[in-house]
């Protein structure tokens, strides 16, 4: 991102932290133009002028930014303008911050923010959600032992070949013998039995502080060709990862120790997926970000692979599941069972239509 956005708090205006500029701007844009901010692109552009009277709240939300007191937000779609607006940079950014930094120091009547600015204009996608680090709140990915720096320019002897591996066939079943309507399914179905789904909504242990990621083992069954039932049966989190308040980082040592448990718990199971969590999320309509979608292209690339997001404020937690369709990822349904024979789909997601 080209511009970062610094919080200070109280009317001394210690140094609180930063935001990411992206869902902020994200949730401004939604605030402005409605439901189609949720598509396209946003422009964002900082206009030079002087006004230092502050978003009156409460919390009062006070713009620093020196000399750039305006600016102008346009919607985009394929570089036709559907909307613009014009406005104090404070009268954007104040009702978005203010209730988001309520909720973190409830006590507090006075903050403030400034923009820094490294260029005019930055355009976005509306879905992206940028991995800058806040703060020093952060656990880096550790480093491998017997780790060694190469160079992929350099011209080298290849010392070894790569063999795929066969994929396992999967069993077909008949979804009326699971309580799975037909017509409601789509090319990846999620199960799991609401033990499962408790612990990714109630039980797990995750941070308020930073993002938290692990593995998804299970089993895969087809209903047909181009159906695939994902039933998800242990969650474990990731051995030594790297992780901070807005990314999460695997290491090879957490997809050895991911095999080794599967080996050790004998249960003929699969890596079915992964998950992680995002935080301080402006609102629970927000999905994966493009770093997140490529992550899972690379490293994840069985075609019934997973990638469960669940998206954390407070102590309420929202869980998605996306996984391939064609050519990037979507979202699919959950299905949940009392008895792990019949199952039911889970409730839609706040914050969903």
């Amino acid at each position: 991102m080209d511009i970062d956005l610094t919080i200070y708090q109280g009317e001394d205006q210690f140094h609180f932290g930063e935001f990411a500029l992206s869902p902020v701007l994200r949730h401004a844009a939604l605030l402005c133009f409605g439901d189609r901010a949720r598509r396209g692109q946003i422009e964002f552009q900082l206009e030079e002028s002087e006004d230092d009277r502050p978003w009156t709240g409460p919390p009062q939300v006070r713009n620093l930014t020196d000399r750039f007191a305006r600016c102008s937000i346009r919607l985009l779609n394929d570089g036709e303008t559907l909307a613009v607006e014009r406005m104090r940079v404070v009268d954007l950014f104040g009702p978005v911050l203010a209730p988001e930094l309520a909720q973190l120091q409830p006590e507090e009547t006075h903050w403030a923010f400034r923009l820094r600015k490294r260029r005019v204009a930055t355009l976005l996608q509306v879905a992206e959600v940028l991995a800058e680090r806040l703060l020093s709140n952060e656990r880096p990915a550790p480093e491998a032992e017997g780790s060694v720096d190469v160079d992929p320019g350099e011209r080298r002897h290849r010392p070894f070949t790569l063999t795929p591996m066969a994929a396992t066939d999967a069993e077909l079943v008949q979804p009326s013998t699971l309580g799975l309507d037909p017509e409601r399914l789509g090319r990846l179905n999620i199960l799991m039995s609401k033990d499962i789904h408790d612990e990714f909504l109630r039980r797990m242990p995750l941070s308020n502080r930073m993002e938290e990621g692990g593995f998804l083992l299970g089993r895969i069954s087809k209903a047909a060709d181009d159906v695939h039932l994902v039933q998800i049966t242990h969650i474990t989190p990731a051995h030594r990862s790297g992780a901070g308040v807005i990314h999460f980082t695997f290491t090879g040592d957490s997809f050895l120790a991911a095999a080794q448990l599967i080996e050790d718990r004998g249960e003929d199971e699969q890596l079915v997926g992964w998950y992680h969590t995002h935080l301080f999320g402006l609102d629970f309509s927000m999905g994966l970000s493009s770093i997140d979608v490529d992550l899972h292209l690379a490293t994840f690339q069985r075609p019934w692979q997973v990638a469960a997001l669940i998206n954390i404020r407070r102590r309420d937690r929202v869980l998605r599941f996306y996984g391939r369709d064609e050519k990037t990822l979507r979202e699919y349904d959950q299905w949940i069972s009392d008895d792990r024979t019949s199952y039911r789909p889970a409730p839609r997601p706040m914050g969903d239509d």
